[in-house]
Parts: structure tokens; C-alpha cells; sequence
């Protein structure tokens, strides 16, 4: 995402967690202590709150706090030292459209924060994006964890039902937040992509892109979530026209140099 807007600005300024903030330009990186003189300093009328921690199944109190950290407590104090008169691009997980029994800890923290947001009366932008996957998304979500397995000649664990996922590729991800970052309008829209497929079928699709077959093992029943979403929003993903197979075959090539076989 950086280097995208570094293309179209002198200069990104990236919040740390650590109250620290990183002026960002083509050249160099200088941090700097987060304040209010600086926030003077660097205005901006714009905020992209890329900030998460995805972690679907907390195993302790200190695991929900980093959950908490990251998506409500940190983007909650970066704007109290902004203010409010500055318009926020958030981005949000599908999973917080469904019924709340449904809902796990990590979407409970994203809508505290879009609750955050209306109730403050920020002018904001809020993307409702699906299964993502690409450089840099290191949250090893369904189709890294597939590549890796079957790379090391590991069992694949599916559901026993037909489930569907949406896959939506970074880069997609990326250039629409770039172009809505200059285009902004607020409400709520979908971030969702033309590649909606069973898992057993992305399972068998990576198993033929990379020439290796290992045993799927079907365990138990997974709730279809997708067709659980009754939510109309617009859908305003750019996509390019590349398949999903070159898009896998990127992955993979990717995960492949990270990996010892």
C-alpha cells in the first residue's frame, strides 16, 4: 500500500503501535515520537485504518487483548490526538455482517470500532472485504495454509459440507483503496471478487497448479457464511483481469522461497 501512495505523495506518514510514527518517502524513513505537535506538524484530511489482528480463535485473555489492541484501542487514540474533522477509510471483515451468534471475538473488535466511528460523527468509508491473499498477508488464512501443506506433503483438512469463500487478491485490495483514498465517499461497501469457490475445489485447483497430490480429509460440518450475508452494499472492487490460477501461481511461487521442503 505504501509504495502505491508514495507514487502519488511526497510523503506517508504509518502510525506505530508503539507510539511511535514513521515519515515515509521514496528515500528514507525518519521515526518520530507520536504527539500533538506533530500531528500540527504533518496534517492530513485523510487516515487509512489499515490496523488488525487476526486471530480467529484466542486461546487466552492476553491473545483478546492484542485482538482489542489492535482494532479498537490504537485506531480509538490515533484519532483522539487527530481529532475528529478528518475523514477515516476503514477497512472491515464480512464476518461482522452476520448474526451475532456467529460473530467471534476479532469482528466483535472491528464493529466496536465502525461503532466508534458513526457515533462519532467521523466522515468515513468502510470496505467489507472477504477472503484475502497475496504478498505480504502473512495471517496465514485458508489458501497459504493449503499451499504450505500441500508443499510439504501434509494432509488438507476441509469440511465434510460444501463451503464457499470468496478470494480476493491483494493487489485488487490495494489499488482500490488508492483509488477511493482520491475518491472518497462515505457509507459502507463490499470489497468482493468474481472468484467465489467450494474449498474443496481450491484445495484440488492448488494441488494441480503445483503437480502434487496429499489426501483430503473431510471433518465435520463448517457453516456456509457467505450465503448468510443478506447485506446489499455496492460492490467497488477494481480488478484486474488476471485469473485466479496465475493469482494462486504467484502465491505459491512466493511461499515456495519461504518454505524448506
Amino acid at each position: 500500500m505504501i509504495p502505491e501512495l508514495l507514487n502519488k505523495y511526497e510523503k506517508v506518514i504509518n502510525f506505530r503501535r508503539n507510539n511511535n510514527v514513521e515519515i515515509i518517502n521514496k528515500n528514507n524513513i525518519v521515526t518520530e515520537e507520536l504527539s500533538k505537535d506533530f500531528i500540527n506538524d504533518f496534517h492530513s484530511d485523510l487516515l487509512i485504518n489499515l490496523a488488525t489482528h487476526y486471530d480467529p480463535i484466542p486461546k487466552n485473555k492476553s491473545d483478546e487483548n492484542k485482538i482489542e489492541d489492535a482494532n479498537v484501542n490504537f485506531p480509538i487514540k490515533i484519532l483522539k490526538i487527530i481529532g475528529n474533522n478528518i475523514k477515516v477509510l476503514n477497512t472491515s471483515s464480512y464476518i461482522q455482517l452476520l448474526d451475532e451468534q456467529h460473530q467471534i471475538h476479532y469482528s466483535r473488535t472491528k464493529n466496536i470500532f465502525l461503532n466508534y466511528l458513526i457515533n462519532s460523527k467521523i466522515d468515513y468509508l468502510n470496505l467489507y472485504m472477504f477472503d484475502t491473499f497475496g504478498t505480504n498477508d502473512y495471517r496465514n488464512k485458508v489458501v497459504d495454509r493449503f499451499i504450505k501443506d500441500i508443499l510439504l506433503s501434509k494432509d488438507l483438512n476441509i469440511p465434510s459440507n460444501p463451503v464457499f469463500i470468496n478470494l480476493t487478491h491483494i493487489n485488487s485490495i490495494v489499488e482500490t483503496i488508492f483509488y477511493y483514498s482520491e475518491n472518497f465517499m462515505t457509507g459502507n461497501y463490499f470489497l468482493k471478487s468474481s472468484d467465489t469457490i467450494l474449498i474443496e475445489d481450491l484445495a484440488l485447483k492448488l494441488m494441480n497448479i503445483i503437480g502434487k497430490k496429499v489426501n483430503i480429509n473431510k471433518m465435520g460440518k463448517q457453516i456456509n457464511y457467505i450465503d448468510m450475508i443478506n447485506n446489499n452494499f455496492e460492490n467497488i472492487l477494481i480488478s484486474n483481469d488476471t485469473i485466479l490460477e496465475e493469482k494462486l501461481e504467484m502465491r505459491i511461487n512466493e511461499i515456495r522461497k519461504t518454505i524448506t521442503l
